[in-house]
């Protein structure tokens, strides 16, 4: 008889319980003494209901070293049983995996499977769907299936063995309760829930959410255990969609049982919206995009003869249901003589970032005998649902002939003598042009060594930008150049060098936030008072006491700057012995840090009891290196071990640290 497995729905085969695995030199036996003998009937450990794959059976026999007579022997497998009418033969092949001619009921056409011809290992392929195949609903009721393999010498019976198959019931899942809001506000996030039960275990359950009529589009939700599963989704399941919106919440097993659970919600879906501002215009100048700066107007220069003016024109549209809730973007050109032309937001072409919700264009203009008149762009926004409006935004437009022009100047430049890095930029600038200041179109200021280049933006007289603070990140002292830039709209550019030293900050140890802890037999840990003198109880001989000490350090350019962080300890009897604390949120043996990347640093030490221990004496510096080797200003403790700690606990004792499940494995006590 066969064992089961405790999942249901699957069928597993194993072999005899008193029978070897032969090899194919074990399986030749000497014709004196050839008995038939049937030593193996094998499959797949699992076979599941619906499966893709098909599976393999083999039976192994003796063989006699007769070639002649081994060229005689065949096997057959017959299966019998609920859902069958009549047994179903299957003939089994010792030919290296040729064609198999025909197939039984159960059997899939095709190669035989069998790896090695003439080694007496005689194989079949089943059918995958065996559960199909037969007929039988392994979900509604179960099976008991008798698997007999004969050896056969032409017509006659040799040997026979028979193994048992059971297959069991394969219950479907059960959707219990859902948790779910009945309206979603567009640009809201949807959070959903559902507990369930049922007999598979979680890594088989699958769960989803989709639109009806999109079953394509899938939401998966997480597994949050034996029982429940949920999602946390953006705004897109609700995009395109207004009113009362079907869904459906499904859980899958992995037998493909599945329960549909119908849903429905009230999608309030907003229109499109083009912000102020929301139209931007750039010039190309010796190959490079720069922003033409608008005023009341957009300032186009018509060109001289035989010469073309290229721009650039994009529109940031905003929709809470995002880029795909919006169908389409044009500019209505129509006052200059225009057809609309369509915007993209495909990464190609104009265009620098798909998918970004700014929608771009090329504009050539060619030379014209006298300017346009000034005309008025309208940008619009086709939502996706046609029951809502466009969105539109107007700019008014000018067109300038091109003339001899002054080049811009640059009159003074704003900037702070030293800056620490890691802290923002903020410079400003005073431009003019001799042709009026109506002219100016766009400044900027880049970084010489990198390239970096931020674009500065008009506020009132002045034009003025922030520079991050990864400016200067990972650098030591050290001088900057910076490129003050200008344009005018007859693409004309002035510069001017500056320089700026950024100053590299110190790490910064927190002293007033060491802690030092007491782990307990438990594992977490209460905080021992932290004066100049910190005293730690020896343990009883032969005892041992873990301790904790955590130190938050920063850097102004940030974490990563950190290369270090340590405690030097110097006994009374002389020496330097430093040791690491960690932010790994203990992922080494020696760590015992609760969350890594938070800033905290931790190291943890044990102190073995020992009577000789008793009012030893040390001196420990915590001290933070960065990545250039400077190093913090050292938080000094004296660290005294004594029988009794003197005075009253700290206030409240409250147990503020847990220990992970492993101790560290290196002794600190001296």
């Amino acid at each position: 008889m066969l064992s089961m497995p405790r999942n249901p729905g699957r069928l597993r085969l194993v072999p005899f319980a008193l029978l070897a695995l032969l090899g194919c030199e074990d399986n030749v036996q000497d014709p004196a003494t050839w008995t038939p003998e049937i030593l193996m009937i094998s499959g797949p450990e699992n076979l599941v209901d619906n499966s893709p794959d098909p599976y393999t059976l083999t039976v192994s026999v003796a063989l006699p070293a007769d070639a002649a007579r081994a060229a005689q022997l065949s096997v057959e497998l017959e299966i019998s049983g609920s859902g069958l009418s009549s047994p179903d033969i299957w003939q089994l092949l010792d030919d290296g995996g040729s064609e198999t001619p025909s197939a039984g009921l159960l059997q899939d056409a095709g190669g035989s499977g069998d790896v090695v011809p003439g080694d007496g290992v005689f194989t079949a392929r089943g059918l995958a769907d065996l559960a199909g195949a037969l007929g039988v609903d392994f979900s509604q009721e179960a099976g008991s299936y008798s698997l007999t393999a004969r050896l056969l010498e032409g017509s006659e019976v040799l040997v026979d063995a028979t193994l048992t198959l059971d297959a069991s019931n394969n219950s479907a899942p059960e959707i219990l309760s859902v948790t779910v809001p009945d309206s979603l506000a567009s640009g809201d996030s949807l959070h959903l829930s559902f507990l369930y039960t049922s007999e598979e275990s979680d890594d088989e359950l699958a769960g989803w959410l989709y639109l009806n009529g999109e079953a394509e589009t899938r939401w998966p939700l997480q597994s949050q255990g034996d029982t429940l599963f949920s999602g946390h989704f953006g705004p897109e399941v609700g995009a395109r969609a207004e009113g009362h919106s079907a869904y459906t919440l499904a859980l899958e097993d992995g037998f493909n049982e599945a329960v549909l659970s119908p849903l429905s919600l009230f999608i309030e879906n907003d229109e499109p919206a083009i912000p102020a501002g929301g139209l931007r215009a750039w010039q190309l100048v010796d190959g490079a995009r720069l922003p033409l700066a608008i005023s009341d107007s957009l300032r186009f220069v018509v060109p001289d003869p035989g010469e073309t003016h290229t721009y650039f024109l994009d529109v940031r549209v905003e929709d809470p249901q995002g880029v795909r809730d919006v169908r389409a973007v044009t500019l209505d050109m129509s006052s200059l003589g225009l057809s609309d032309q369509p915007l993209r937001d495909d990464g190609m072409g104009a265009d620098l970032v798909a998918g970004d919700g700014i929608y771009s264009m090329e504009l050539v203009l060619d030379h014209a005998e006298e300017a346009p008149a000034p005309a008025l762009l309208v940008a619009e926004a086709e939502p996706w649902l046609a029951s809502q409006s466009l969105a539109t935004l107007q700019q008014p437009t000018a067109f300038v002939p091109a003339i001899p022009n002054a080049a811009p100047l640059i009159e003074q430049i704003f900037l702070p003598d030293t800056l620490y890095a890691g802290e923002m930029l903020h410079v400003e600038a005073i431009f003019s042009d001799p042709d009026g200041a109506g002219n100016l179109a766009s400044a900027w200021i880049r970084i010489e060594d990198t390239g970096d280049q931020w674009f500065l933006h008009i506020a009132g007289e002045r034009w003025e930008a922030d520079i991050p603070d990864m400016l200067a990140h990972f650098r030591p002292t050290d001088s900057y150049d910076f490129t003050i830039g200008v344009s005018d709209i007859f693409n004309e550019v002035t510069t001017q060098s500056v320089s700026l030293v950024i100053e590299n900050a110190l790490p910064v140890a927190d002293e007033a936030q060491l802690i030092f802890y007491e782990i307990q037999d438990d594992g977490t840990g209460i905080p021992i008072e932290v004066a100049d003198t910190v005293y730690f109880e020896i343990p009883a001989v032969g005892d041992s006491t873990v301790f904790v000490a955590t130190l938050p350090v920063s850097d102004l350019e940030g974490a990563d700057e950190i290369q270090r962080v340590q405690y030097i300890n110097r006994p009374e009897g002389g020496g330097e012995f430093p040791f690491d604390l960690y932010d790994d949120g203990g992922s080494n043996a020696e760590s015992a840090d609760q969350e890594a990347g938070d800033g905290i640093y931790t190291a943890a030490f044990v102190l073995v009891g020992q009577e000789s221990y008793n009012n030893y004496v040390y001196d420990w510096s915590f001290v933070a290196t960065d990545i250039f080797g400077r190093e913090s200003l050292p938080v000094d403790r004296v660290i005294r071990l004594v029988e009794e700690i003197p005075g009253s606990p700290p206030d409240g004792g409250n147990m503020r640290f847990t220990l992970p499940d492993r101790l560290p494995e290196v002794s600190r006590g001296r």
